[in-house]
């Protein structure tokens, strides 16, 4: 149960905060990964005749490390191509 309740609280929040930092999207965000990871869970346990809980947990990390995969495959590109880094750090003048 507590397992449970923690992988609710943060896991879905986590993967949402991968992709954006604005509150209103993580929220929607967090919410439509959370329904369907549980309905996702609640299929494979009624499916193979897994225990629910554990099932909708495992569900949701496998929708964490999903999500970790599609952040490293899409989001250095779209960074790279939206603000170049500049490649030259400027000298401190010194105080002689």
């Amino acid at each position: 149960g507590v397992l449970l309740v923690f992988s609710y609280l943060i896991v879905p929040g986590v993967a949402m905060m991968l992709f954006t930092s604005e509150f209103r999207r993580v929220l929607i965000g967090a919410w439509a990964c959370a329904v369907v990871a549980t309905v996702a869970g609640l299929y494979f346990s009624a499916q193979f005749d897994w225990p629910t809980g554990a099932s909708v947990v495992a569900t949701l990390g496998g929708v964490l490390i999903l999500a970790g995969i599609a952040r490293a495959l899409w989001r250095p590109r779209a960074a790279q191509v939206a603000s170049p880094r500049p490649q030259t750090v400027e000298a401190i003048p010194s105080r002689d």
